[in-house]
């Protein structure tokens, strides 16, 4: 539905603001001429940066633990089901054993909240969170690691503030992180999920080569 939203809204259009070059460049490959077409960067940046500059928001991580912090959102509903229940339970076994704490807003979709409470049951270090508001999600996003998700807006806001991202789908829409080398599609399998974030945790070389140097805030 929302591409088929975004065809008949494109084709209405008689200006087409595009956030980067391969948008603008898909948008020649469907036909539409380059004279209606302007590349702006993103707006959910700009809003970003305006809100950080601001100070506004706070972080959900606990203070001072020493542990690494990592923000978690989960609710494709490809993944629901014995998929998420399994990658909940990869990576609550991880924050025990890497010594993370995991701070995880739960979606209200009742699939969603009963694979991940249950999966994280019992797990201390996994810090269950209602759904945050966009003020302290992004204060928290802004105080973590490295961020590991199914989320698109999050895909494009956590590279911009540095964070190394894991995304937990087979594809996505936001190829430019992935061609950037700032995320990595690691699906939704549990030996890759196990693999990817030790890696990630273990191996300095590759934290700061998934660091965006657009902007950080550490």
């Amino acid at each position: 539905p929302e591409e088929a939203t975004r065809q008949l809204v494109g084709r209405l259009a008689r200006w087409r603001f595009a956030p980067t070059r391969a948008a603008a460049s898909n948008l020649a490959l469907e036909g539409v001429s380059d004279h209606s077409v302007w590349v702006t960067g993103n707006t959910v940046i700009d809003n970003l940066a305006w809100v950080l500059g601001k100070g506004l928001g706070r972080s959900q991580f606990p203070a001072a633990t020493g542990r690494r912090k990592v923000l978690l959102t989960l609710h494709r509903r490809e993944s629901q089901g014995s998929v998420m229940l399994a990658v909940a339970r990869t990576l609550g076994e991880l924050a025990y054993t890497l010594q993370l704490d995991v701070v995880v807003p739960v979606h209200p979709s009742p699939a969603v909240r009963s694979s991940l409470l249950t999966g994280f049951q019992g797990r201390p270090n996994v810090i269950v969170r209602p759904p945050l508001s966009y003020l302290d999600f992004v204060a928290t996003m802004a105080d973590c690691h490295f961020v590991i998700t199914d989320s698109g807006g999050v895909q494009e806001e956590a590279p911009w503030l540095g964070k190394p991202v894991l995304v937990c789908r087979e594809t996505t829409e936001r190829e430019e992180v992935i061609n950037e080398g700032v995320a990595r599609l690691i699906g939704t399998r549990p030996a890759d999920i196990r693999a990817w974030v030790t890696e990630l945790c273990q191996d300095p070389t590759l934290y700061a080569t998934m660091r965006s140097e657009e902007h950080t805030s550490e």
